[in-house]
């Protein structure tokens, strides 16, 4: 049983990479209560890009904010990204508080963008051959595409994390569900419309960190089955950038005890859990 459980590693902060910009607002908000905790419950999960590289595919503001509290390692989940235990998909935002006239004179002004008013179904054939960065459906469900007359996918990284800076508040941003927009339109009070994003592929997310290049907090979602939750690790095991072969040596003698005391549970139904 000990080779099946997830592959878990402490590895320095110094080879944790991202893709994606943290939500400032939500790492201070982790970063004060794993201070009062003193313990990390949940390790990040990553993927291994390069030799001295670990991509983030889920827990960026768990990383961040062990990186705020100055912490020289980080306890990681290490999966195969290209597996089909990771599947990928897109949030859309949620803009509030911006009138639409003002929002897109706003976006017309940065570099090479355009601008066109579109049905949605046009619009969606454009997002999905990536021809433009991505469209904006307003509360009245007017449509409008955002381009930047280019395919180059760092071009539309650019552009994106630009008009992000545009709507967001304090760098935090309202994560949408495909299935929530109509419902948020019409029954959100302050909405202004839902910008809806180009679905990337695992290998566009790879080649954006590997280019030093990083989207907007909150566009990529990773579902990961086989997911390791509650190990509660104390975080002065964390704490010193030494002994690092050490570390692993006493995390998985850890583990073991953990099987060995049959106190690791694999649950394969979904479910809800609500201490996080």
């Amino acid at each position: 049983m000990i080779e099946s459980i997830p592959k878990l590693e402490i590895v320095p902060v110094k080879k944790i990479v991202f893709h994606e910009l943290s939500d400032e607002e939500r790492v201070n908000r982790l970063a004060a209560r794993i201070k009062q905790d003193k313990r990390l419950r949940n390790p990040v999960v990553v993927t291994k890009i390069s030799k001295n590289k670990y991509m983030v595919l889920d827990g960026v503001t768990r990383a961040n904010a062990l990186k705020k509290l100055n912490y020289d390692n980080v306890l990681v989940q290490i999966v195969n990204y290209f597996s089909e235990d990771v599947q990928l998909s897109t949030w859309y935002h949620l803009i509030t508080k911006h009138k639409k006239t003002g929002l897109l004179n706003k976006i017309k002004t940065l570099g090479n963008v355009q601008i066109k008013k579109l049905n949605k179904e046009k619009a969606d054939t454009l997002l999905s051959k990536k021809e433009i960065v991505a469209y904006i459906l307003f509360k009245d469900r007017t449509v409008y595409a955002i381009s930047n007359g280019s395919e180059d996918l760092l071009a539309h990284v650019k552009t994106l994390r630009e008009m992000v800076n545009i709507y967001s508040y304090n760098g935090e941003v309202y994560r949408v569900k495909y299935g929530e927009i109509d419902y948020l339109l019409d029954n959100y009070r302050n909405a202004t419309g839902v910008l809806v994003i180009q679905n990337f592929s695992k290998r566009d997310i790879a080649n954006v960190s590997l280019n030093n290049e990083m989207l907007p907090a909150g566009v990529t979602r990773h579902i990961i089955s086989k997911r390791a939750l509650g190990l509660n690790i104390n975080l002065s095991f964390l704490k010193d950038a030494g002994a690092l072969g050490e570390k692993n040596k006493l995390l998985k003698q850890y583990i073991r005890e953990k099987v060995e005391n049959k106190q690791i549970r694999f649950y394969p139904e979904s479910i809800f859990y609500f201490d996080e």
